[in-house]
């Protein structure tokens, strides 16, 4: 732009370029020699500008708006007294600021969603001049440190709020400390309330042009408790996987002491061999516990009657029980669940063995009820141990370790819910809550099945299969043998029953079923199962739970042949 030449030339030029105008003013004659950018500024808005100039503080910048044209414009005013005139004459500066407004309206909205954004991420940010020494703390960063708006920051007083065992850490970080990439590094706050939070801090050194730290501080409490959450719920599926897979193979040799030493019974009665079935059963028992441990080892749920399975479980939770405490059984439900009857066992033993504790040697007897509630049904299992106030208070499952993974795995694969209350005689009530479902169908007698069954077992352990060609021959079945779901499908049948292993090579039982359901359809099949990772797909199907004595297995099999349509 070529500069004017004379002087009033280039101060309209400036004036125009900083969008100043200028004027004078007195309260009794107003407005007179505004430059020719005052009027460009103004226009007919001059009124409006006196009313201002009347009441302004003298040196003192004003904010005047005006509508000029079809918007709205922003200036500033600043009424300088003319000296030589006793304050009678103001030589008044405005400017149109209207550009910079525009500017720090966006620049509050975009510092107000920073604050919302921090606050919803629960991040803070802070600044630390380490030259001046002066910091400056966000308000999401107030709320975490858990400070009042009008704390004074400073790093005497953020060290003393962390967590002693964490001070070293910090001092150590610091020392190590230059400008280079951020870095991020956790630490626990203690609050003034006592509370204590976790919290990670990401921070920037900054040498130009002044030595500054920058950073953010996040509370991470909230976070770190679902990571360690997660670290023990893979830790736990871990351990449940290798226990599954011990008593799996344990299972499989327990199905040929019990099935060895059952035929022996039959033959000789000899009873020596009573010793070990009994052990043979309470080694049985200990592979389920390893079995519950898996949440993810899914047993397949079968329609039952509640009181039938409960009553039939009560000798066996008797014999957990010593001289001095009765086991007393009340099953008046009427309740048809879908459950897996050794996860059911296994609840309900340790919830005995549980409150045989909390009874700790006194008299008083132990109460299983079953009752039904509207759309579900219910056992209670009932103890009399008085408990202390405290405990009284804080009433989660008392059980620890094995027996509380037991009791929380089982009814968790069930589908039911667990809580626990305090009786009315200060003891405590365990609930087992399960949704109702349809009364399973009547059981199918053994006897109307045929004679001379024609049976294929596929079963990939050598002994377990000897043994159950060896109990079906016994009965006058007709047995073929494969080793995995390959060999099967060489064998054309056809077959009154299939009895499959789960787990084996080559696909396992689903293999096998698919193979079966394609070849030779409508064959009952029973699955033997030692192990059911895994297995939804086996809801439905009928399941022999290893190990298991001859005449179960001599019953499952004529039951699943009786359940076969008979051809026209």
């Amino acid at each position: 732009m070529p500069t004017p030449g004379t002087p009033n030339d280039r101060l309209d030029a400036v004036e125009r370029l900083a969008r100043i105008g200028s004027c004078e003013w007195s309260p009794s004659r107003g407005i007179q020699d505004g430059s020719a950018n005052f009027w460009r500024l103004v226009g007919d808005q001059t009124a409006r500008l006196s009313e201002v100039l009347a009441l302004a503080e003298r040196g003192v910048e004003h904010t005047l708006v005006l509508g000029v044209g079809s918007s709205e414009r922003v200036f500033r005013v600043v009424a300088h007294p003319l000296e030589d005139h006793d304050g009678e004459r103001i030589l008044a500066t405005i400017q149109d600021v209207s550009p910079l407004e525009a500017q720090r309206r966006d620049l509050a909205a975009y510092a107000h969603m920073l604050e919302q954004a921090q606050a919803v991420a629960d991040i803070g940010s802070y600044r630390w001049d380490r030259v001046t020494g002066e910091i400056w703390w966000s308000t999401q960063l107030f709320r975490i440190m858990g400070q009042p708006l009008d704390h004074e920051p400073t790093v005497d007083g953020f060290d003393a709020q962390v967590h002693p065992d964490d001070r070293e850490g910090l001092r150590s970080a610091r020392k190590g400390w230059r400008a280079g990439p951020a870095v991020a590094f956790q630490l626990r706050i203690v609050r003034p309330d006592g509370v204590i939070r976790r919290v990670q801090i990401h921070r920037q050194e900054v040498l130009e042009p002044s030595h500054t730290t920058f950073g953010i501080i996040q509370d991470v409490t909230e976070r770190f408790e679902l990571e360690q959450r997660l670290r023990a719920a893979e830790t736990y599926e871990a351990v449940g996987r290798l226990a599954a897979g011990v008593a799996h193979d344990f299972n499989n040799l327990l199905t040929v002491i019990v099935g060895d030493v059952g035929l022996l019974q039959e033959a000789h009665a000899i009873t020596e061999l009573d010793g070990v079935l009994s052990a043979a059963g309470r080694a049985t028992e200990l592979t389920s516990r390893l079995l519950s441990l898996g949440r993810s080892l899914q047993a397949p749920l079968v329609p039952m009657e509640l009181d039938d399975a409960v009553e039939e479980m009560g000798q066996t939770l008797r014999e957990r029980l010593p001289d001095a405490l009765t086991l007393e059984i009340r099953a008046g439900s009427g309740a048809s669940i879908r459950a897996d009857r050794e996860q059911l066992r296994q609840a309900l033993l340790n919830l005995i063995v549980e409150a045989r504790d909390a009874m700790d040697g006194t008299t008083g007897t132990i109460e299983i009820r079953t009752r039904r509630t509207r759309g579900g049904a219910v056992v209670e299992i009932e103890d009399g141990a008085v408990r202390g106030p405290m405990e009284a208070d804080d009433r989660p499952f008392r059980g620890i370790g094995l027996g509380r993974a037991m009791v929380e795995g089982a009814v968790a694969n069930m589908r039911g819910r667990l809580d626990v209350a305090a009786s009315a005689s200060g003891g405590t009530i365990v609930r087992i809550w399960f949704p109702l479902t349809e009364k399973p169908a009547p059981a199918l007698e053994g006897d109307a099945a045929p004679a001379g069954l024609r049976v294929l077992v596929v079963e990939d352990e050598p002994a377990v299969q000897r043994l159950a060609a060896r109990v079906l021959g016994r009965v006058g079945m007709t047995v073929s043998l494969a080793s995995d779901p390959a060999e099967a499908a060489t064998l054309d049948g056809p077959f009154d029953v299939v009895l499959s292993d789960v787990v084996m090579p080559e696909g396992g039982g689903l293999a096998v079923l698919r193979d079966i359901e394609d070849r030779l359809p409508g064959t009952p099949i029973v699955f033997m199962t030692g192990y059911a990772e895994e297995a939804s797909w086996l809801s439905g199907q009928q399941v022999l739970h290893k190990p298991f004595q001859p005449q179960q297995l001599v019953r499952f099999i004529r039951s699943a042949a009786a359940s076969k349509p008979r051809a026209p």
